[in-house]
């Protein structure tokens, strides 16, 4: 998930929510270098480089992309980048 306004509440659902069955976000990722390094406010998210993320990832990862109009681009990044298979879920 991107660090602006859709992908802070997504994750601040996510981590508030029992009525989710998915594993509690990891962090945020964001192409923004002034956002990388940094916390979400309201949740305490780190806020991750694309590079940072390609060395914590492991197989079958759940990718939420918070905005649908970068999914395919999303996509081809983590194809061209990971040698395994994570989950990618947009955010409509």
């Amino acid at each position: 998930m991107g660090g602006a306004t859709k992908g802070v509440m997504s994750a601040y659902y996510l981590l508030n929510s029992d009525s989710v069955n998915l594993s509690l976000p990891l962090g945020i990722i964001d192409i923004n270098p002034k956002k990388q390094g940094g916390f979400v406010s309201s949740s305490g998210l780190r806020i991750f480089s694309p590079k940072e993320f390609f060395v914590k990832a492991t197989p079958n990862d759940q990718i939420f992309v918070a905005n649908p109009v970068y999914l395919f681009e999303v996509k081809d990044l983590l194809d061209r980048e990971l040698k395994f298979d994570v989950e990618i879920l947009a955010i409509s």
